[in-house]
Formats: C-alpha cells, structure tokens, sequence
C-alpha cells in the first residue's frame, strides 16, 4: 500500500516540474510578445526563437494537458493564443482590443495552470 502512495506522490511532483517547466516559457513567450506589442526592437534572432518557443509551447502544452486530466483545472488549449501572436513584427501591428483579447486569454491559462499548481501541492500535502 505505501508503495502506491509514494509512487503517487512522485507522479503528483513530477506533474508539479512539468507545469513550473512550461510555465517559464510561458512567461518568456509573454514578455517577449509584450515587448514587441510595445514597439520594442525586433531583430531575426528575437524573431526565430520567438517561432521556436511558439512551437514547444504547442507540444509541451499538448502533453500537460494529456498528462494532467482532471488535475488541469479549467483546461483551455493554447493554440488559439498561439495562432493569434503569428509573429513579434506583427504583435508590433495589433489594435490594443486585440492585443487585450490576446492578454486575457495569456492570463486565464496562467491563472489555471497556477490553480493547477496549489491543486497538486494540496494533494501532495494531504498524501493522497
């Protein structure tokens, strides 16, 4: 029986990694799209990682959604949000109600993802 608990609890800890993992390129993908939206520089290299952080943000998101189930509160695919922030040259284009559509959406996944978090750290702490 404890054998099941503690493999349990390292499966809840390892989905706890994966969330803070993705959860960092997300902030990355934010701040970087924020920038551009701003007005801020963008050279190619900004533009390239942009798309590749694009790219594992889809598969990574993909994969926690399938890993987490019901532990993914409030689950909302991200690709609509990535779709829409095509490319920092063209974040530096959009009308501010879009931008803010874009915003909301970004925070609303970060939000949950963060519910996601305190969900995981209750069941971790309650040893179920």
């Amino acid at each position: 029986m404890r054998g099941k608990k503690k493999k349990k609890q390292d499966t809840f800890e390892e989905r706890l990694k994966e969330i803070r993992a993705f959860l960092e390129i997300w902030l990355q993908y934010h701040k970087l799209y924020k920038r551009s939206y701003r007005g801020e520089e963008v050279d190619q290299d900004a533009e390239a990682e942009f798309l590749k952080m694009k790219s594992r943000l889809a598969r990574r998101h993909a994969i926690l959604m399938a890993s987490l189930g019901k532990d993914y509160i409030h689950a909302d695919p991200i690709r609509p949000i990535l779709s829409q922030t095509v490319t920092l040259r063209h974040m530096s284009k959009l009308r501010p109600e879009h931008y803010e559509r874009i915003e909301r959406a970004w925070h609303d996944t970060y939000i949950h993802l963060n519910e996601s978090i305190g969900h995981l750290r209750y069941l971790l702490e309650a040893g179920e």
